[in-house]
């Protein structure tokens, strides 16, 4: 692998921040360009499989990663958490053992990668990953975030990188939507004409010989070429080649909420009723059990269409796609002092309320920043903004302007 100087600051011409405004819109536009979003969402997202070349059009895709940089990574492992990088062959993992060494730490000696271990091992043809690069490379993490937003989603960047003509993986599919960028050398894509439906982790084949049925005829054959996008929606099954010489690929996993996870916050919303705290009637007593059914299923049926779980849903999205303002924190911090005025956050099935003296007022999607907030004897701007930063600043300071002009706090200028 080519050793060289960090990329970082050539990678930021790729995500500019123009006069502190949170340019996600564009920054999906590059990312996808020539292909419009509208037309993405309209033709291809969740339907069908699209290939992008950057021959297509002038796109920095190419620019998100290069060798150089993961070098430079892979110099700066001490502290990175054991499954965020490994080594595969021929779909197989290698065992850790093979590329860590002991090494003397602040804490002691420990047992890390070893940069030039990991690098031996891709010569002889093992392939590199390494997951969660959105903790680690700033750049890709606004990418990671202008993509949450648009879908309401969690999003994950890994990295793939291999030096000779090996597959990494075998035949699989993903329980969420990918978005892989070629960055450097060639890969061959075959995306396969079964798809799963609608895999989430626990539905997913894992058997080889069962993939290798289900997966079909080969649909898609693809070279991707650096700059090139290809996207796969969830459960298309697909395997990947690299074709001589070095590749290095970087895969964007799209995961938007789906239908379990109602189940989760209705447990929350359902605790208060108390026909659901009761006991179940004895299985040997049909009738009773069968009413009482019937009865819980009315109740969540009804819990289901009301606002609060709205809410529960939006803010769970929000957290999902991380921060929600690409707006730097407040140049003239704030202070915020709690009075003697009692308040408190009811969250009723109904929706949030923020209950101030003898007023209501409806907390919206920031009850858990309101919470927050009354639980305070004081804090700054600074403070609300960072600890709730997946709400829009905008709403932020709303919830800061009704608490004052409630009396629930006082607001003090720094001297």
């Amino acid at each position: 692998m080519v050793r060289g100087k960090q990329r970082f600051p050539d990678l930021l011409r790729f995500f500019k921040m123009t006069n502190g405004t949170d340019d996600s819109p564009s920054r999906l536009a590059n990312f996808l360009t020539p292909t419009s979003l509208d037309r993405f969402l309209s033709e291809y997202y969740d339907n069908v499989p699209l290939h992008v070349s950057a021959d297509d059009a002038a796109s920095d895709r190419q620019e998100l990663m290069d060798s150089a940089t993961v070098s430079a990574l892979l110099r700066n492992t001490v502290h990175w958490p054991e499954p965020g990088l490994k080594l595969v062959a021929n779909g197989q993992s290698i065992a850790s053992a093979h590329y860590h060494s002991l090494r003397e730490l602040a804490n002691g000696a420990q047992q890390v990668p070893n940069a030039d271990l990991i690098e031996g091992l891709m010569r002889m043809g093992a392939t590199l990953i390494i997951d969660g690069l959105e903790d680690r490379v700033p750049p890709l993490r606004r990418l990671c975030e202008a993509l949450g937003r648009q879908f309401a989603a969690k999003v994950g960047v890994n990295l793939y990188a291999s030096q000779s003509g090996v597959a990494g993986f075998a035949s699989h599919c993903d329980p969420h939507e990918v978005f892989a960028v070629q960055c450097e050398g060639e890969k061959v894509w075959r995306i396969y004409a079964n798809r799963a439906d609608r895999p989430v982790s626990g539905t997913i084949l894992r058997d080889q010989q069962a993939i290798d049925r289900a997966k079909g005829p080969v649909a898609y054959e693809i070279r991707m070429q650096p700059g090139d996008l290809l996207y796969i929606p969830r459960g298309y099954y697909h395997d990947a080649l690299a074709t001589g010489g070095s590749s290095l690929h970087l895969t964007f996993g799209v995961q938007p909420l789906y239908g379990l996870a109602i189940f989760d916050l209705l447990r929350d919303l359902a605790r208060n009723d108390t026909r659901i705290r009761a006991y179940f009637p004895s299985a040997n007593d049909g009738s009773r059990l069968e009413q009482h059914l019937d009865q819980i299923a009315e109740i969540v049926a009804d819990l289901i269409r009301k606002p609060g779980l709205r809410e529960d849903i939006a803010v769970k999205q929000r957290l999902l796609a991380g921060r929600g303002s690409a707006e730097p924190t407040s140049s003239s911090d704030r202070i915020f002092s709690r009075t003697g005025l009692r308040a408190h956050v009811e969250q009723p099935s109904s929706g949030s309320v923020l209950v101030l003296g003898g007023k209501r007022e409806p907390a919206g999607f920031l009850s858990d920043a309101a919470h927050w907030a009354l639980s305070q004897s004081s804090f700054t701007s600074f403070q609300i903004e960072a600890r709730f930063a997946h709400h829009p600043r905008g709403e932020v300071n709303a919830l800061l302007d009704l608490l004052l002009k409630h009396g629930a706090f006082v607001e003090q200028r720094p001297n």
